[in-house]
């Protein structure tokens, strides 16, 4: 057997697993190996035969407390292997072997470096929930107009730059958001005040990594249904600034998007 090679949601089972700490801030862990007998596809909504193929296998590394105490993957594993989450030492022994769990396998890519990790982890028998939805033309338009004030300003040349061919703004509305925000710019538009960062100390930051797209995407792939979009991005913002002290992305680190990506899913994940 070898190492999952392809993203996507698999079911399976726990082969071998134990208690650890993370490296840099020694909070507890997770770590456990899976063997993955079944994937889902998201075309058909169906779970196909997985166990044919030699790259079945995925070691999970899964933070349960960070500086907050709980983290909400710490939840997901209770949830999983039916842990009650009181003694670190009873899920080392534990005998997981009968367990059937699902994981989702996500790419992470950290310093240039890509590689496939589990992001998630879940009940045997849990809906999966990872399917991409993209947005139509016009409600990329309205995107567009919300959050205007975080992107870059548009650059126009002197011959197309009339006022009178200035396209009117989209009229204002409620869309479903589950494509990548705006990637993070370093200069707000004009008449929009800096905001000073303040981001955690590195010592305060729970182990874990990801980015800002992984952040919101995986986020929003578990929101409850009855968050609305506009209150998973009223909660999105809310967390950034929670994290770093600031409203605006400048600056933010990727341990910073992982715990931003915790806070999110607190307060608006379906569980």
């Amino acid at each position: 057997m070898s190492q999952i090679e392809q993203i996507g949601t698999y079911r399976g089972s726990i082969v071998e697993h134990g208690v650890g700490v993370t490296s840099k801030s020694s909070c507890p862990q997770w770590i456990a190996k899976f063997i993955a007998m079944e994937k889902y596809n998201n075309d058909t909504g169906e779970w196909e035969d997985f166990s044919q193929f030699v790259d079945n296998e995925i070691t999970a590394y899964l933070v349960l407390f960070g500086k907050d105490g709980e983290t909400l993957t710490c939840k997901q594993v209770c949830k999983a292997t039916g842990w009650d989450g009181s003694d670190f030492q009873e899920l080392d022994e534990a005998d997981l072997s009968a367990v059937g769990v699902q994981v989702r396998v996500a790419e992470n890519t950290y310093e240039g470096k890509t590689r496939l990790q589990v992001e998630w982890i879940d009940e045997y028998d849990a809906v999966p929930g990872n399917a991409i939805k993209k947005l139509s033309p016009d409600e990329i338009k309205l995107l567009n107009a919300k959050f205007k004030k975080y992107m870059k300003p548009k650059k126009v040349t002197p011959a197309t730059a009339k006022p009178k061919d200035a396209p009117k703004p989209p009229k204002k509305g409620t869309v479903k958001v589950s494509e990548p925000l705006p990637e993070p710019v370093s200069k707000l538009p004009p008449g929009v005040p800096e905001l000073v960062e303040a981001p955690l100390p590195k010592s305060a930051i729970p182990e874990g990594k990801c980015t800002q797209t992984e952040a919101y995407d995986g986020a929003y792939s578990v929101k409850a249904a009855e968050i609305t979009d506009q209150q998973f991005n009223e909660h999105w913002f809310a967390a950034i600034e929670s994290v770093t002290g600031a409203k605006t992305y400048d600056g933010v680190i990727d341990e910073q998007w992982f715990h931003i990506k915790e806070k999110l899913m607190e307060a608006t994940a379906a569980f």
